[in-house]
């Protein structure tokens, strides 16, 4: 095995770990709600609101199919629609405060995780393992599509969670 093939099983090896830390949470969201449902939901958190055209290109669903993601959503108590009242086709949607808690709980609860996880760090290593995370997570950035990341809770702004 080369020194850049053991760097990347270290690397994967972590990446596993830092995975299996947030299954937890992720599986109880998922308990719930689907992936693309989660996903829209991080969104929102972050964003505030949305068209609904905006959730079906990001969904990547036509506008009846959005309508009807839309529609799912709003009816089990998660966001709530709101019609333009300059142009009754703009439909807004935004979180309830059902779907504002369950998105905090969910940051929340990844948090304990990890709080978690870094707690079996000994003392002494955790300022290296922080160190490193921060220079890893800056050198690869975020992906050009985010998507992936957003369908399994994680945000942009979730950087402090």
């Amino acid at each position: 095995m080369s020194a850049g093939d053991e760097e990347a099983a270290i690397l994967l090896r972590g990446v596993r770990a830092t995975m299996g830390a947030v299954a937890g949470s992720l599986a109880r969201a998922f308990e719930e709600l689907t992936p693309p449902q989660l996903r829209v939901l991080v969104l929102l958190r972050s964003t505030g609101e949305m068209q609904v055209g905006q959730v079906g290109t990001t969904l990547g669903l036509s506008p009846s199919g959005a309508t009807r993601f839309v529609a799912r959503l709003d009816r089990d108590g998660w966001l709530h629609r709101r019609r333009a009242t300059d142009d009754r086709r703009s439909v807004t949607v935004a979180l309830t405060r059902k779907g504002e808690r369950f998105v905090d709980g969910l940051l929340v609860e990844r948090g304990r995780e990890m709080r978690r996880a870094l707690d079996r760090v000994p003392e002494e290593d955790r300022a290296t393992v922080l160190q490193g995370l921060r220079i890893f997570a800056d050198a690869v950035d975020e992906p050009a599509d985010s998507s992936t990341l957003e369908s399994l809770g994680f945000a942009a702004e979730d950087e402090g969670a």
